[in-house]
């Protein structure tokens, strides 16, 4: 009896530990890819200051994969919900780039899905030449401080140098952003003329 009593006890455990691990497959990616991280700096003695650093840029960038991991659900709808679920999930942004207000909705979802997360350390500068919306944390822009939902990148669209803005972006704390290259934002608008 006692080693059934054992046993049973060995099987619920079991089946707790697998709930635990598995109900969010997101959260079990992340952790696998610290456990990574914590491995490549073991095997290549990285001193500890960068060690540290990797592990605060990898937990920082957390928010980004649970929710790029969460957003592939939106491929199994049909077209008409995932229309309405991507519109109500970007409008706060779309609406504040003043060159997509004239776009049909299809377009401006494609767009919204075209976007690609990025994460910015603290004083890092902000590669140029695409659209980037702010997420979270802030960015220093020509002067003025943007936060969460705002973007910048409007001379993503010139092809003239001269006319490029002469500002950097840098952040000024950990960022997240999306962002969306020329090439990509030409080649989705180009089907809708």
């Amino acid at each position: 009896q006692v080693v059934l009593g054992a046993f049973m006890w060995t099987r619920v455990l079991a089946l707790f530990c697998d709930v635990a691990v598995n109900c969010s497959p997101a959260l079990t990616h992340f952790r696998q890819t610290l456990d990574s991280i914590n491995e490549f700096v073991g095997y290549n003695a990285l001193p500890s200051d960068l060690a540290a650093r990797m592990r605060e840029y990898l937990n920082q960038q957390k928010r980004q994969m649970l929710r790029a991991h969460y957003s592939t659900a939106i491929d199994s709808l049909s077209p008409a919900p995932k229309i309405e679920v991507v519109l109500h999930c970007n409008r706060h942004w779309l609406n504040e780039i003043w060159f997509l207000n004239d776009l049909e909705e299809t377009c401006l979802v494609r767009l919204a899905m075209a976007m690609r997360p990025r994460v910015f350390s603290p004083n890092e500068v902000v590669p140029q030449r695409a659209l980037y919306v702010v997420q979270r944390g802030l960015v220093l822009y020509g002067g003025r401080v943007l936060s969460q939902g705002m973007p910048w990148g409007d001379d993503v669209l010139l092809t003239n140098k001269r006319y490029f803005v002469p500002f950097l972006a840098r952040a000024m704390t950990y960022v997240d952003v999306q962002c969306l290259d020329r090439e990509t934002l030409l080649e989705i608008v180009s089907r809708f003329p």
